[in-house]
């Protein structure tokens, strides 16, 4: 077997002696004699020792360097840093002059932490109020609307519709600062319509007894003098095609009241409601 390095020569049989060369001073081999091999496929004949010492010396440093963080472990660097800037600029305070600027910074920050809770509450409170007060107007709206079509003996369902646009809701304060719920009655621009007396606001009474008067609406009012019946007495008969109320739709019912009046279309609900019993 063949050696790598050897010291003469002398050493191996004379026909491989031709496979050795003179090593060198830089390799450390002087006056030595190397195996001159070919590298093949990264496999080679490489004095390593100079690799040895430095992965050695590198290990060393690496552990020394550990050593040095073990102490810094589980630390944010960006934090840390921020953290000894700080004591930096703290060792640099004026008393006099820094102290007061630091409580001021700290008040500061801690009162626009209240104002945007604040905020925040206020946000939510407004959103409460507004909602709250939505539900009190549409529904005083709609029950004082109802109660003056039903004293005018109107058919609520299909006039509630018409009326309640025409109608606002306002809270009139008083003496004591007592809240008093006010409607008056408004135009489709929202300008408030003058009653029949001089200088007043129209009541939704007096809203409901001029629709009553109205030809498009007074078929929808018992008492209207719209019965069904021609100008010769006799009674018109309606179109529904012989349907009866309870299958109608609410389009066909509307339709059959402006053409009988709300007299005539409840007598024959009647008679209808009657049979069926």
């Amino acid at each position: 077997m063949l050696k790598a390095i050897i010291s003469t020569l002398n050493d191996v049989d004379e026909g491989f002696r031709s496979h050795y060369r003179a090593g060198t001073a830089a390799e450390n081999l002087d006056g030595k004699f190397i195996l001159d091999v070919e590298s093949f496929e990264g496999f080679g004949l490489e004095n390593v020792s100079g690799l040895k010492n430095a992965l050695s010396t590198e290990r060393t440093a690496l552990q020394v360097e550990k050593q040095k963080t073990k102490d810094f472990e589980g630390l944010d660097p960006v934090e840390a840093r921020k953290a000894i800037d700080k004591v930096k600029d703290l060792g640099t305070l004026d008393p006099k002059k820094d102290v007061d600027r630091l409580v001021q910074e700290k008040v500061d920050a801690q009162l626009a932490q209240i104002n945007d809770l604040q905020s925040q509450e206020l946000a939510s409170r407004d959103a409460k109020i507004k909602a709250r007060d939505a539900l009190l107007t549409s529904t005083f709206q709609r029950e004082a609307a109802v109660k003056e079509i039903a004293a005018a003996k109107g058919d609520v369902d299909l006039l509630l519709p018409h009326v309640l646009p025409s109608i606002a809701f306002d809270l009139e304060e008083g003496e004591g600062g007592v809240l008093t719920p006010k409607t008056r009655v408004v135009d489709e621009k929202g300008n408030t319509m003058i009653g029949s007396s001089a200088g007043s606001n129209m009541t939704i009474a007096e809203h409901v007894a001029g629709m009553k008067k109205s030809e498009k609406f007074s078929k929808l009012f018992e008492g209207s003098g719209h019965d069904g019946t021609r100008d010769d007495g006799t009674k018109r008969p309606p179109s529904t095609g012989g349907k009866k109320i309870i299958d109608m739709s609410r389009k066909e019912r509307s339709g059959l009241i402006s053409e009988i009046g709300q007299v005539a279309y409840n007598e024959r609900a009647n008679q209808e409601r009657a049979a069926a019993e």
